[in-house]
């Protein structure tokens, strides 16, 4: 790996330009093996005034620009010869080609939407998602501050006969005034040009439909950064700073899963660069029909899940293999449990395949059993994966150690208790504001 300094940039970008006149794999190659070394920062606090100024300190020393305006993101192009040469066939590299379908597959694959529900797409760019998605049936909105990518767009959609997908040339702020909401927001390889990406996040909910989803693919998202976010050094990040005035940022897991919370949302990683986004604010209900695959001895009975007691100590409910982030949530279970079961019952709850606890296990009260549902209070310090709220039926006469105590007490043993059932209805998951 090439480190250059600061006073090399020009030379860098020089060298690139004439790498350009050969092949676009040529000037990507210098991409790949060269990089300024990363600065230290006396601020610890990434959302800080003195942390995003030693930031923006940054961009100003690499663009050579004394300020930065949204509006530097738009750039020429070439709308007639791109509309049938779009990237990525433009650069002719199959590398590139192969690359953008494999990011592009990988989006598609998380996007888990209804037929004809309504799709945001930020930082459209050449239009290539928002076109295969309207294609399919998506009611489609195209958003891009480059006014050339929007003409784009719309010769590329009239060639198709694409008629289910409107067109915004605005910046990604322009959700603070639109008067649309969205079932998805989709940010596909742009997220990171926003500088004002804490103020894009909180104004997300305006645009939002109920249970919609955000949608973040191909964007730099990793732990490999040393910075909470920054401005990201790698030759093809410098190249576009020092040339076009672009900002390219990049963001560390662990801080953007923070941000995304500190923001009202519930954020998941697909993998590495690639996450989505519920709103903390909805309640999450699961239905006893999605909780029947995560229980045992249990069938669906008009829409509850019914199950029945075993002859030995087991977990008889687990799942349903949530992801939240650090907060207060309140946990309810709505289920009708007879009476001979008090005492026999308990709950935990774990996560990261059980090797994190959250909830020591503990009895199902009485009352709880009595008022017919269960209330449970959960304290997360940080996010956790694959949460499962799991029942458990135990009864201490089935160990051999009360064995004696078993035969004194025929009239309350496990025969007794071997046709009885349990039936829940559905699970709860509350995020409670602070």
């Amino acid at each position: 790996m090439q480190k250059i300094s600061y006073a090399e940039l020009d030379s860098f970008i020089q060298e690139v330009d004439n790498a350009y006149l050969k092949s676009s794999d040529a000037a990507y190659r210098l991409f790949k093996n060269t990089e300024i070394e990363y600065p230290q920062f006396k601020s610890t606090n990434p959302l800080s005034d003195e942390f995003r100024n030693n930031i923006f300190d940054l961009y100003k020393q690499i663009s050579g620009k004394s300020h930065y305006e949204v509006t530097t993101e738009e750039s020429y192009l070439d709308v007639d010869e791109a509309v049938y040469n779009p990237y990525p066939y433009q650069t002719k590299s199959l590398e590139r080609l192969a690359l953008n379908h494999h990011l592009l597959a990988k989006l598609m694959s998380m996007i888990n939407l209804p037929a004809g529900a309504s799709i945001l797409d930020m930082g459209c760019g050449w239009g290539t998602t928002s076109l295969e998605l309207a294609q399919i049936g998506y009611e489609v909105t195209s958003l891009d501050i480059n006014n050339y990518f929007c003409q784009l767009v719309r010769k590329r959609a009239q060639l198709l006969k694409i008629k289910n997908i409107d067109i915004v040339n605005d910046d990604f702020l322009w959700i603070e005034k639109a008067n649309k909401k969205f079932d998805a927001v989709l940010f596909f390889e742009c997220f990171h040009h926003c500088w004002e990406f804490e103020r894009l996040l909180k104004n997300i909910h305006k645009v939002l439909n109920p249970k919609g989803k955000i949608y973040f693919a191909a964007e730099p998202i990793t732990n490999i950064f040393p910075l909470p976010w920054t401005l990201r050094m790698d030759g093809e990040s410098l190249f576009v700073i020092r040339k076009h005035g672009w900002m390219e940022l990049g963001f560390r897991s662990d801080f953007f899963s923070e941000l995304l919370n500190k923001t009202g949302w519930n954020g998941e990683c697909v993998e590495e660069g690639f996450w989505e986004a519920t709103s903390l604010y909805e309640d999450r209900i699961i239905f006893a029909n999605k909780l029947l695959a995560t229980s045992k001895n249990s069938t669906l009975v008009n829409n509850k899940l019914t199950i029945s007691i075993p002859d030995n100590n087991d977990i008889i409910l687990y799942g349903p293999y949530l992801t939240l982030a650090k907060g207060k949530y309140r946990i309810k279970l709505e289920l009708d449990i007879p009476n001979q079961l008090i005492n026999l019952l308990y709950i935990d709850i774990v996560s990261e395949n059980c090797f994190s606890t959250l909830l020591k296990l503990r009895s199902i009260k009485s009352e709880e059993i009595k008022q017919g549902y269960i209330n449970q209070e959960l304290i997360l310090k940080k996010s956790h994966k694959n949460i499962e709220i799991r029942l458990h039926y135990i009864n201490k006469l089935n160990n051999t150690h009360n064995l004696f105590k078993t035969f004194l007490q025929k009239d309350i043993t496990i025969d007794d208790c071997k046709q009885l059932t349990i039936s829940l209805s559905a699970l709860t998951v509350a995020f409670v504001r602070e």
